[in-house]
């Protein structure tokens, strides 16, 4: 579904992306691990055209041109790590903006309650300010919007930096019950237990480059990894 080839990506003189490739089938749940600085970020804004870069980013077989709206239209939704929330707008008008593409579509109300069974404190709370959600709150409902824009492919972003274990194995309970239903899923993340729970092949992100890529047996083996991620 996705095939990123030799991706370089420059911020003024510093080479933050140096030839990166990777894959993903459709159906799969693939992770991007690596420290902060790695580069996973700046990966993700180059896959969604956020971010201008050198190489080329195919989906489906087809190039994709470095345009977000572009990107968006082609079924690829990015759930960035900063939430990107709308801090003044409630948190119903939060989630359908996520299905503005469809917004006259039957199957908004579908995935409305979809992402209410996911998440029932959404519902609860569905006419309160997005800004006056906790930290876990809000990456619940920046992946709640994600997924209103019912996407082909979802990129998700450090989904459980600095949350609190609750959040987490909420977002966990959320990612298992939408990867049974055959969603494709692109993950970046430094919690690398949790990628490993989740995923079924790994590439790891070192200071621009990709080191290695595996299944989460061979990473779970890897000296490097137990020792540099794993606390050995």
């Amino acid at each position: 579904m996705l095939e990123v080839r030799g991706l370089d990506v420059y911020y003024s003189k510093a080479h933050v992306l140096r030839g990166v490739s990777l894959e993903v089938e459709e159906g799969e749940f693939v992770a991007v691990i690596g420290s902060n600085g790695a580069g996973k970020t700046t990966l993700f804004r180059s896959i969604s055209g956020l971010k201008e870069y050198h190489g080329q980013v195919l989906f489906a077989g087809e190039e994709l041109p470095q345009d977000p709206a572009a990107t968006v239209a082609r079924g690829i939704i990015h759930c960035p790590e900063e939430r990107h929330l709308f801090p003044f707008m409630s948190v119903y008008d939060n989630l359908m903006l996520g299905a503005y593409r469809r917004h006259r579509d039957k199957s908004v109300q579908e995935d409305l309650a979809m992402v209410y069974g996911l998440f029932p404190f959404l519902k609860e709370r569905k006419r309160q300010l997005a800004r006056t959600l906790s930290g876990g709150e809000q990456q619940m409902l920046a992946i709640g919007r994600a997924l209103m824009g019912r996407p082909r492919l979802l990129l998700l972003d450090e989904p459980t930096l600095g949350l609190a274990p609750i959040v987490r194995r909420a977002i966990s309970q959320a990612l298992e019950k939408i990867t049974k239903n055959g969603m494709t899923i692109l993950l970046a993340e430094q919690n690398v237990v949790f990628a490993l729970e989740h995923s079924s092949r790994l590439y790891l992100l070192e200071t621009g480059r990709i080191v290695k890529e595996g299944t989460v047996k061979e990473f779970c083996e890897d000296e490097h990894v137990r020792c540099a991620y794993l606390g050995g």
